[in-house]
């Protein structure tokens, strides 16, 4: 660290926050909590996107990271369909896994005039019809299109969308999802295990999800379009996400780290 960002970082020392993640973690040994580290995080309202990166991670290691802290997903029915695992990394010290794979079946993807990824058209979202408080909040969130409005249509499968699977951060520390997303996107695209026709990343995100989460995707270029309804897997256990509503996100798959620099929590 130079001088200037050592002098830099004072300033958020004391009562506006701490640099070190001091959050007891209890017996947790996975690879983020590990006897021979603590993660290093930036408080809020500090420019932090510089220092944040991603680096391929073998598939124990993300499965550790998921059955320590992924929310509602553990680390248990990792799909043969997966691409590949990458760490993000902040200050070198490992805080978040994200997992690539081929999503199941196939999807359909509208354009606008401009050429930019739209909702689905308002007809076929129907948002006002979905339970409260999801409707209330879709509505707020998605600004469907009418069908006309839709300048064209295609219908994409195999390798030409890969889904993220599984994003989860270890350690309490805002935006920094958005940003390793981003570093993450990058890197599956410099991979050998990136696939030649791909032309859209997708993932999808609990609908009770806060605000920040949305505005912090849509800033990295990804389009809300549509809504996931519960529903029972066919072929294994069912899960407790299983039903939720969830945002549908797309997103080009192209360099996502332009607009990171302005990233701050």
């Amino acid at each position: 660290m130079s001088v200037d960002e050592t002098h830099s970082l004072s300033q958020y020392a004391g009562s506006r926050g701490s640099f070190q993640y001091d959050e007891t973690s209890g017996d947790c040994r996975c690879p983020i909590h590990n006897a021979n580290s603590r993660p290093f995080t930036a408080p809020l309202g500090y420019r932090f996107a510089n220092d944040v990166e991603a680096r391929r991670i073998t598939e124990s290691t993300a499965v550790r990271v998921y059955d320590s802290h992924h929310s509602y997903m553990d680390g248990s029915e990792m799909h043969s369909a997966n691409f590949g695992h990458f760490g993000i990394y902040y200050q070198s010290q490992l805080v978040g896994a994200v997992t690539f794979r081929a999503p199941l079946g196939r999807r359909r993807i509208d354009w606008g005039e401009g050429g930019n990824v739209v909702p689905r058209p308002k007809s076929e979202l129907k948002l006002e019809s979905l339970p409260s408080p999801v409707s209330e909040r879709a509505q707020e969130f998605i600004d469907p299109p009418e069908k006309q409005e839709i300048a064209t249509s295609a219908v994409l499968g195999g390798t030409e969308i890969v889904e993220l699977n599984r994003i989860c951060i270890g350690v309490d520390m805002p935006n920094l999802a958005s940003a390793g997303v981003a570093q993450c996107q990058e890197a599956f695209l410099q991979s050998d295990n990136c696939p030649e026709d791909i032309r859209y990343y997708l993932t999808m995100v609990r609908s009770d999800f806060d605000a920040s989460m949305i505005r912090a995707l849509r800033d990295k270029g990804w389009t809300l379009r549509s809504v996931s309804t519960p529903s029972e897997p066919g072929n294994r256990e069912s899960k407790e996400i299983h039903g939720e509503y969830k945002w549908v996100w797309v997103c080009p798959a192209t360099a996502a780290t332009g607009t990171q620099q302005k990233l701050t929590g």
